[in-house]
């Protein structure tokens, strides 16, 4: 005997729901095994491509922006600050064998803690990262980080797979009602592809820094103040992994090359950015 339901009774989680919220798994799940399948093979196309590309053609890009941040941003004149960092350089730099750059470095005016790299060498400290430093170890090692960005030329990398992956998303999703979705699911696969190129900028800078002799355990050090320190997003939304988890990563691959007894830098009285 069927009862009919009566107007304002809950009928539950009726089987038409599940359908529905199974066939929109579906949907997406589907859409992100496309958008994934995209990236990949943009992914794939810069890995074989970038090897091929004339090392000028990231001198020529890094010396453009480079450029552009002079005319942009107040670079540090203070003769010591710009000694002692071109030092660290030098130290690391002269440990690369047959590398295509020519590396120069920058400290400008800017209180926020960030350092990068641009294509082809041109390197840029701010200078309240210098100020956040406890010593020379932590400043080296934030340019070990960044010469292997350089090395690994990640920025060309990233270049070639965006432009690859955006375009054929367009193409594929482009007009459609999955243009949204697709693109946030995509902009994740992208901020996964960062982290995964931060993490590999920080193990060849450990060897960067043992190979120059200078004490690998900067990197751990820096890392675990800025997890204390900072306020960041959840590592998934972030183009760099969780500080604190960078800390402890670090801080095993130092471990598991054993204890390196390195002298330590010498360390200069206090750095200003201007005389």
């Amino acid at each position: 005997m069927e009862v009919d339901n009566q107007p304002g009774q809950s009928q539950g989680f009726s089987m038409s729901a599940r359908r529905t919220l199974l066939e929109f798994g579906v949907i997406f799940a589907g859409l992100g095994l496309a958008v994934w399948l995209v990236l990949k093979g943009a992914g794939l196309v810069a890995s074989w491509l970038t090897p091929m590309l004339s090392p000028e053609l990231d001198v020529g890009i890094g010396k453009a922006l480079s450029e552009a941040q002079r005319h942009s941003a107040k670079r540090c004149e203070n003769a010591e600050l710009n000694a002692y960092v071109k030092s660290l350089l030098v130290r690391l730099t002269s440990q690369l064998k047959g590398s295509p750059f020519r590396y120069q470095v920058s400290v400008i005016d800017d209180d926020v803690v960030n350092a990068f790299a641009l294509p082809g060498g041109f390197l840029t400290l701010n200078y309240g990262l210098v100020k956040r430093a406890k010593n020379g170890e932590e400043l080296a090692a934030v340019l070990a980080h960044e010469i292997q960005h350089v090395e690994l030329r990640h920025s060309t990398r990233s270049i070639l797979r965006q432009v690859g992956g955006w375009t054929a998303l367009g193409v594929v999703f482009g007009d459609t009602t999955l243009q949204v979705p697709a693109y946030a699911l995509a902009n994740a696969e992208v901020l996964r592809a960062s982290r995964e190129q931060e993490a590999d900028a920080d193990r060849l800078g450990l060897e960067l820094l043992r190979a120059a002799k200078i004490r690998p355990d900067g990197f751990a050090s820096f890392f675990q103040r800025l997890a204390v320190e900072s306020v960041v997003p959840p590592e998934f939304l972030s183009s760099h992994p969780d500080p604190g988890r960078r800390a402890e990563l670090t801080q095993a691959q130092v471990q598991a090359h054993g204890h390196q007894n390195f002298p330590g830098l010498a360390e200069p009285k206090e750095l200003f950015c201007h005389d």
